[in-house]
């Protein structure tokens, strides 16, 4: 009996073993990758754009940055703001990115590698505490003591179809950007708007935020859209603008009730159908009142006989 154990005890202790081995292990990266240089500027599209990608691909095991709520996985997911993943160099970031390990999924055919650069810059900028692209950080604490009117303005470049949104306090007759507000931008639809950027984009030290317009999306009969930006995260009171742009796909609405089909319980039905209906209403009705017109012969001769 002690010898099974012993036995059972050895079996779970060498099964495991290669596991607890494997997630004390060092990642390493070659020199040749770690030294890959980042080519997308850090600039606020991008630190948004990776903001979104990770709060997508990342956060459901990373957690919330600085927060340390990560899965308790083998090895564990750090947090990204910590020192283990900060002191990886852009190129080891994006090996791990790409190539995973562990619980760590594979994102090499999953996510571009343009977007993997974004999400390193996202990355970047949590040390910094700042977009990376700001001369002067935005504290935390303007998003939320900021208590002053705020205009919101949109501006459009055309070349590269790119949506830009300007958060502004009119004091004084002059607009002062403000800084540190969460900004959502829609297109208008008919039960619910559609967001063009998944998560609020944090205005930068400009009270800018951009968003790219996406090329598939569907316009009325000559393409125009309306566009809605909203803040999402800032003011407690409701702050929106709208504005129309003709950058969408030309669409033209066909109601499925004006054209002859199955589905239709109008007029609209297929004639044979109509016909079929009406054929089998006026048989059975022409059934009934047949019926109806020999019991009034049989009546009419039983009446007769009696007397």
């Amino acid at each position: 009996m002690n010898r099974h154990i012993y036995l059972i005890f050895a079996l779970i202790f060498f099964g495991c073993l290669p596991v607890l081995t494997y997630s004390q292990a060092v990642w390493t990266v070659s020199s040749a990758d770690a030294a890959k240089k980042n080519p997308v500027p850090a600039n606020d599209k991008s630190v948004n754009s990776g903001k979104s990608l990770y709060n997508a691909q990342c956060k459901s095991c990373h957690g919330d940055p600085g927060k340390g709520n990560g899965l308790p996985l083998v090895p564990k997911p750090q947090d990204p703001t910590s020192d283990i993943i900060q002191k990886n160099s852009d190129g080891a970031l994006l090996y791990k990115i790409s190539n995973g390990r562990g619980a760590m999924p594979r994102f090499k055919d999953v996510i571009k590698d343009e977007d993997k650069w974004n999400i390193i810059n996202y990355i970047r900028s949590l040390k910094k505490g700042k977009t990376a692209s700001s001369e002067t950080s935005v504290p935390d604490a303007i998003i939320q003591s900021f208590e002053g009117k705020v205009e919101l303005a949109f501006r459009f470049v055309d070349s590269t179809k790119t949506i830009i949104v300007k958060a502004v306090n009119p004091k004084e007759g002059v607009l002062i950007p403000v800084p540190g507000l969460g900004i959502t931008v829609f297109a208008k639809r008919y039960f619910r708007d559609l967001k063009l950027n998944a998560d609020a984009l944090i205005t930068n030290a400009d009270g800018e935020v951009e968003v790219d317009f996406p090329g598939s999306l569907p316009g009325d009969s000559i393409g125009n859209v309306l566009l809605l930006a909203r803040v999402t995260e800032g003011v407690s009171d409701s702050v929106a603008v709208s504005a129309q742009i003709g950058w969408g796909k030309p669409f033209v609405y066909i109601n499925p009730r004006s054209e002859r089909s199955l589905w239709n319980s109008t007029w609209m039905a297929p004639w044979w159908l109509l016909l079929s209906y009406f054929g089998v209403v006026i048989g059975v009705w022409g059934t009934i009142f047949y019926i109806v017109l020999e019991v009034g012969k049989l009546k009419k001769i039983g009446s007769q006989q009696a007397s």
